[in-house]
Parts: C-alpha cells; structure tokens; sequence
C-alpha cells in the first residue's frame, strides 16, 4: 500500500466506491436543514435497527455520525424519531424542544454510567441549531 498512495489512498478510493454504488452517502460536518439532510436521514432510516428503544437508538445515530465526523441539530433527529414512529414518554411526536433535549441528555446519563466515552459522544454529537451542544458537558 505505501507504494501506492498509502492507506489515506486506498480509503478515499473505497469510500468513493461506496458512495457510487448506493452503501453510503456524503454527510455534511452539520446535518442540520432539511434540504442538505434528506440524503443522510434517508440512509439513516433504511439503516436503522430495529427494535430497540429510544435511548439506545439516539446512541446508534451518535455512533453513526461520529463514524464521519459529523454532528446533527436536535431538531434533525426530532424528524428521524418521529419517521421511525418513536414518541415521547407521553405518546406525543418530538418537537426539537424539552422532551429531545431531555431524551439526549437521559441517554447521556443513562450511558455515563456504564462508559464515559459513550456518553460524551452522545453529547457531544447533537447540537443546537446554533452550533451549542445539546448537553452541556
């Protein structure tokens, strides 16, 4: 490999591979709007595991877009909740106000326990629409 670009050369071909054959999109630093999400909400919804609860599925979105070094608004991951049919502790939609807030911050705690590392990527994955994380650290 180092003769022939090095290991960056050879991920960057696969990556692109990839993407030219439908495995993964291109998600932006800040999945944050609508019109630059679709593509990476669509890919999030088709790869979504199913049967787990709420807590567990905002750790698998963490996961996935700490995977690309990108992070989502709380107002984003509302519309992936509410798409995939999970609601609030009283059966409402998410709305992007106090019960997403709260919902990132109980995974936060609820993960903290176990493995701080988790934890902070949860916190530190979904952010205000203004770039403020979520939770504060």
């Amino acid at each position: 490999m180092s003769y022939q670009g090095g290991a960056s050369h050879f991920c960057s071909n696969l990556v692109r591979l990839m993407r030219e054959h439908g495995l993964t999109v291109s998600y932006p630093q800040f999945v944050a709007d609508q019109i630059d999400a679709e593509k990476v909400l669509s890919h999030l919804k088709e790869r979504a595991p199913h049967g787990i609860d709420k807590f567990a599925f905002v750790e698998w979105v963490a996961k996935e877009l700490t995977k690309r070094e990108s992070f989502m608004s709380v107002p984003m991951l509302c519309m992936l909740l509410n798409d995939l049919d999970y609601r609030t502790n009283t059966g409402m939609v998410y709305s992007g106000k106090r019960g997403a807030y709260k919902l990132v911050s109980g995974t936060y705690h609820r993960l903290f326990s176990q493995d701080e590392k988790r934890a902070r990527m949860v916190a530190t994955t979904f952010r205000r629409p203004h770039f403020e994380y979520a939770y504060p650290l």
